[in-house]
């Protein structure tokens, strides 16, 4: 196993010199990312055939995510999408053109309370995956 720490740019083609990956996971990055679709062109193109792409993140979810995230994204001057609908991800996937057996559902959800005896919010992840064509 090999972690390796690089932006990747579609407008500059292979940076990796030629290696591909059997698994790329994303966790917790695509609502910092402002195109989600350019990125998982990229990250399917470093793919091995029948290597998987799987994705975890928010769940849409606007009230969540302006309660807990928005305001650490503004203080860092980063991107911060309300978390994705399942359909938005899975098309994403299908249309990089060569992701298939795309399955995308509910991770897990957890409580979050703003303080101690205040309302509580439920917070979704999903997880998206996808296999690289043969």
């Amino acid at each position: 196993m090999k972690a390796i720490c690089l932006e990747l740019k579609e407008s500059e083609g292979d940076q990796l010199n030629g290696r591909k990956f059997d698994l790329i996971v994303c966790v917790s990055a695509y609502h910092h990312i402002e195109d989600i679709a350019s990125i998982t062109r990229i990250l399917a193109f470093y793919l091995k055939p029948s290597g998987k792409l799987i994705v975890l993140d928010l769940m849409k979810d606007s009230t969540t995510c302006d309660k807990f995230y928005r305001k650490q994204c503004n203080k860092h001057n980063e991107s911060c999408k309300d978390g994705f609908d399942p359909k938005e991800i899975e098309k994403i996937f299908l249309d990089t053109g060569i992701l298939e057996d795309v399955k995308v559902e509910v991770a897990f959800n957890f409580k979050k309370f703003i303080e101690k005896g205040q309302k509580e919010y439920i917070i979704e992840y999903l997880i998206a995956k996808g296999k690289r064509l043969e």
